[in-house]
């Protein structure tokens, strides 16, 4: 019973970090499309072409939203694979554990939501941008 309740909160504690990084990720991608923070902007790089060939795929007018859609969260998966991946990797040093063990699910249960209300309401979001 033990080994299965420590295996049980090791998986809980990879699919806190793994969510946590989706989010740095899509607090990324959400500042990378918007137009006055190019900081990001490298992440859109392929995005478009993504976009073409899943609306092709669904037989969807090459510039749908659906495919946008779905080529963003393909991008924000990835690049949170990628953090959780460099996360997990140096989350053996001493001050990485520590910020991730006190400040990682603060930041992870508001950092997109702040940034969802800054990018539609205070920056203007991208329709009022044009």
């Amino acid at each position: 019973m033990h080994k299965k309740q420590l295996l049980r909160t090791g998986c809980l504690n990879y699919f806190h970090e793994f969510f946590f990084a989706f989010n740095i990720a899509l607090i990324a991608k959400l500042e990378g499309n918007q137009k006055p923070n190019k900081f990001f902007s490298f992440l859109e790089s392929g995005q478009m072409n993504l976009q073409q060939r899943i609306n092709v795929f669904f037989n969807l007018h090459p510039h749908s939203s659906f495919g946008g859609d779905i080529a963003f969260i393909i991008y924000a998966l990835a690049l949170a694979l990628c953090l959780f991946l460099f996360l997990r990797t140096f989350s053996r040093t001493h001050l990485l554990q520590r910020f991730l063990n006190s400040l990682a699910g603060f930041l992870a249960l508001l950092a997109l939501p702040v940034t969802w209300l800054y990018v539609t309401h205070l920056a203007g979001g991208p329709d009022e941008m044009s």
